[in-house]
């Protein structure tokens, strides 16, 4: 299987793209990306954890439970296909530390683009820039992005946001929200 991008094979800058591509809610890695930043004796880890083998070596089954452990979810048999194509440089069939390495700092790039991508919907939506979304502000700003809802549905996902109850959805609250 080919890992191609508009007729273009994959690459590392590309590859944020195949995340958003794999169908991946930007609003989970969202979530993983407030909560979690990846340092070199997570990555280091996370390898070994799902290493199985014990073989310094990570599989294609192996790679599946990595990117898990690494916040992104669902993961494709493509994403995997691709990563793999991507990331294993010696063309081994599996990737080494160094290799894997590189890929977490590539998940981490992308998360960060993600990340900037969700702030850049908030602001959008929170259209007198208060920081907070109103009922108003979250149903406009929905239906512009194609979720038309009704008032139920918007008020019953603010009231499930909403973990300050001041009636409004701020920039966390949000991320739960589209993650719903």
């Amino acid at each position: 299987m080919a890992c191609k991008q508009s007729g273009a094979k994959y690459n590392r800058s590309s590859y944020i793209n195949l995340i958003e591509d794999n169908g991946s809610h930007v609003a989970q890695i969202e979530i993983f990306l407030i909560k979690n930043r990846i340092s070199a004796n997570d990555t280091l880890s996370i390898f070994r954890k799902v290493d199985k083998s014990k073989d310094n070596l990570i599989n294609e089954k192996e790679l599946k439970t990595a990117l898990k452990e690494l916040g992104l979810s669902p993961v494709s048999d493509k994403l995997i296909k691709c990563t793999m194509e991507t990331f294993d440089k010696d063309k081994s069939g599996a990737l080494n530390f160094e290799e894997f390495q590189a890929l977490v700092n590539q998940v981490e790039q992308a998360k960060g683009q993600l990340s900037s991508k969700m702030r850049d919907i908030f602001h959008t939506i929170d259209e007198n820039g208060d920081g907070s979304l109103t009922p108003d502000e979250l149903k406009s700003g929905l239906a512009a992005m194609g979720n038309h809802m009704d008032d139920r549905v918007i008020d019953s996902m603010i009231k499930a946001a909403d973990t300050d109850n001041d009636g409004r959805v701020n920039y966390e609250e949000f991320i739960k929200v589209m993650s719903g």
